[in-house]
């Protein structure tokens, strides 16, 4: 949504969708890394951030607000709230926001309206890492809306039940107090994946299923070679970390643990995953050679290891809704 080689390009694409659309800003919407316009296309027109409420007035409504409500159907309202801030690639819902959220939130229920939300950022514990004492929690908190528990809270007050993101690039679905926060990986990288949600409101049930984009002209072979170059890149990632505190490992043995998890991450982005490393998938033998030097990879490969899916499915599940009733002033 940043570069245009024409201002009404993306419009006109989004425009022949023969089905209602709903757009949210992510945070390369708002930030302009310096040089991209080069890389992309010498030839691009930068759209500034302020211009975006305009630039999609069609899809978020005239008031200038990136954030609104619809009702695709009768009976279902969606919300869509704008996390990212300008200028920034982490997000916030600000308190202008959250006060017009709550009042959202309240209307729907007092007219017994199911509602999903859906943002960019965040807000479900879809990784470890998400939690403020796991030790990679500053190298993923990015990743997490800066005021998620604050959000989290408001939902639960008005009993949402299904929150849509993106941001992570990691396809997973997580439950918390009646809530399932549904995180859709990212088409641009591994797996490639598209979300397909189909709600029957009478049943009260949410289908959630996924494709894969396969191949691309370019690259016949996409789902293999994306997933290979994703396996490099966090093999030499987790190489270089190992060696830097608190694991000052040597270079060598840091090498052998990146080449033993090198496909843990691209695990993680598809879903489902079932990570169990040992030691002996670092070392033949199962041991180093030394006890102390043992007992610290394998503290390293227990921590890799709690990325492990915890469940609902993240891939081709059926999540059942509590039945909505008109709010009747009860407290």
């Amino acid at each position: 949504l940043l570069f245009y080689p024409k201002r009404s390009s993306r419009q006109d694409m989004l425009a022949r969708f023969q089905a209602l659309v709903y757009v949210v800003a992510g945070n390369h919407d708002v930030a302009h890394p310096e040089g991209l316009v080069g890389v992309i296309d010498p030839n691009a027109e930068v759209v500034d951030a302020n211009e975006l409420p305009d630039l999609y007035a069609a899809y978020w409504g005239p008031g200038g607000k990136p954030y609104y409500s619809a009702e695709p159907v009768p009976g279902l309202k969606l919300i869509a709230l704008h996390s990212p801030r300008y200028q920034d690639h982490d997000g916030e819902i600000d308190a202008e926001q959250l006060a017009w959220l709550r009042s959202e939130l309240e209307a729907a229920r007092d007219k017994g309206k199911l509602t999903i939300v859906m943002l960019h950022h965040c807000i479900g514990d879809h990784i470890p890492a998400f939690s403020e004492d796991h030790p990679m929690h500053p190298i993923f908190n990015i990743w997490k809306l800066d005021n998620a528990e604050e959000v989290k809270s408001l939902l639960k007050e008005f009993g949402v039940q299904v929150v849509l993101t993106g941001h992570l690039h990691v396809h997973d679905i997580v439950e918390e107090d009646g809530i399932y926060y549904i995180a859709t990986g990212s088409m641009v990288t591994y797996p490639h994946p598209i979300r397909i949600l189909e709600l029957d409101l009478d049943a009260g049930t949410l289908w959630v299923t996924t494709q894969l984009v396969e191949h691309i002209p370019s690259v016949p072979q996409l789902q293999a070679y994306s997933k290979e170059g994703l396996a490099t890149f966090f093999e030499a990632y987790v190489a270089e970390l190992l060696q830097f505190p608190p694991y000052l490992f040597p270079s060598k043995l840091a090498g052998l643990i990146g080449k033993a998890v090198r496909e843990m991450w691209p695990g993680v982005c598809v879903g489902d995953e079932v990570l169990e490393y040992t030691l002996a998938d670092v070392v033949p033998g199962g041991t180093t050679g030394d006890a102390e030097t043992n007992a610290q990879v394998q503290q390293v490969l227990s921590l890799l290891n709690g990325f492990s899916d915890r469940g609902p499915r993240d891939h081709n599940v059926v999540i059942y809704l509590e039945p909505v009733a008109a709010y009747s002033g009860a407290r």
